[in-house]
């Protein structure tokens, strides 16, 4: 009996080349920001924003290696191990990135490129699970306040619940890479194509971990819209015109901060309950107590600052100056969600965009990085917490509750 292996050898054992590796990588890419996808992938929702992995994309990428889907499924299937009524692992597109993986494991590429490849081979197959499971679950699209009450409610046991995965795409990322890592159950079957039940394994695995993941939280989402669970009962997800508040706020950035600045010189006026209320519904680890301190001091430091005129300080690169950190709080986290392609329908979609940008620990852009640390060397000079998940909730609260004051002053 012929294995999937003696079958893949004979047909379609192809020499990897660096411009396929390539041309791999740049369509995941392209398909990360295609469309919906974006608004799907750089989030921690689920059903607001629908992604497509369409059966043209199997197409293309299958070409991108110089193989025919159709007569790869053709040959596969005179396998016996080939049971068709198990749809998942049989899918001729799932064995062969296996099969892909296989032969870029095995090729003579550079080990970075050899490694990265393989991490796209890895998110295009779950990004296949992912969008088909997701659209199944969500076939009319979930209800964000629904959605968002749920994700915000979800325990630690969850990835997309954990400070280094906020968002799907960097959960596809990380689970990619645990599949790839020496100590992974599918290592040895990456590095031998064999045998076939193992080859079946490493499909079913990873597509059960995605389904079971989204199952979950469709049942909590499901229990949620039943029970009228929302956020919407503290206006969070006040509905605009989400292109107009953005293009305003660019376009009358002094404006905004300077009102944002000045409210901050009175505490009275800069303290608004609601507001806080409502970060503190984005974020199960902080307090309403907690947050309301934190502002209190911003408040009395910012008066301070404004009668030595030091509004705009900056040290070794810190933003001191109360000013200039609400300056740059409110340009570069717009601007950031202007390049993210974020959801300009809701208020909510621009914050949940916001709060995923500083729970990133692998974020790289320097504007980014440069206001979390000034917003934790500010936090940690005024208050004395020791919990480090307490910390992080009250630095990214603090930003949030700086942006939504920005969208109280937009005509």
């Amino acid at each position: 009996m012929s294995t999937l292996k003696d079958i893949c050898v004979q047909n379609f054992k192809i020499q990897i080349s660096r411009g396929m590796a390539v041309e791999l990588n740049n369509y995941c890419k392209m398909f990360e920001l295609r469309d919906e996808n974006p608004l799907a992938l750089n989030t921690a929702m689920l059903g607001v924003h629908l992604a497509h992995f369409f059966p043209k994309d199997q197409t293309q990428i299958s070409q991108i290696f110089g193989i025919d889907l159709n007569e790869f499924k053709y040959e596969i299937y005179k396998s016996k191990s080939i049971d068709t009524s198990h749809r998942v692992a049989t899918d001729p597109y799932n064995i062969l990135t296996i099969w892909l993986l296989y032969l870029i494991n095995n090729s003579t590429l550079p080990a970075k490129l050899k490694y990265d490849t393989m991490i796209s081979l890895c998110k295009l197959l779950q990004y296949k699970f992912f969008t088909s499971l997701t659209n199944h679950y969500f076939r009319y699209r979930a209800n964000e306040e629904v959605m968002h009450y749920t994700i915000n409610n979800l325990s630690g046991k969850y990835d997309i619940k954990k400070p280094d995965t906020p968002t799907w795409k960097l959960v596809i990322e990380k689970r990619s890479a645990d599949i790839l890592a020496k100590n992974s159950i599918h290592y040895k079957t990456l590095k031998t194509f064999s045998p076939d039940n193992a080859v079946f394994y490493v499909i079913t695995d990873t597509q059960t971990k995605i389904r079971s993941t989204l199952k979950n939280i469709y049942a909590e989402y499901k229990y949620n819209l039943e029970h009228g669970k929302r956020l919407a009962e503290y206006g969070i997800v006040e509905e605009v015109d989400g292109e107009k508040l953005i293009r305003a706020i660019l376009e009358s950035f002094d404006v905004v901060i300077d009102n944002v600045a000045n409210s901050a010189l009175n505490v009275s006026k800069f303290i608004d309950h609601d507001s806080i209320k409502l970060v503190v519904k984005m974020n199960s680890n902080l307090r309403e107590d907690m947050l309301r301190d934190i502002l209190i001091k911003f408040s009395e430091m910012a008066t301070y600052q404004h009668r030595k005129h030091e509004e705009m300080l900056i040290e070794n690169k810190l933003l001191k100056g109360y000013k200039i950190l609400i300056s740059h709080i409110i340009q570069k986290t717009y601007r950031r969600c202007m390049i993210k392609g974020v959801n300009l329908n809701s208020k909510l979609a621009i914050l949940e965009t916001a709060k995923n940008l500083y729970t990133n620990s692998r974020i790289n852009d320097e504007d980014i990085l440069n206001i979390k640390t000034s917003v934790e060397y500010f936090v940690n000079n005024n208050m004395h917490l020791k919990r480090e998940q307490t910390l992080t909730a009250l630095k990214i609260g603090f930003i949030l509750y700086i942006l939504l004051l920005s969208m109280k002053y937009v005509n």
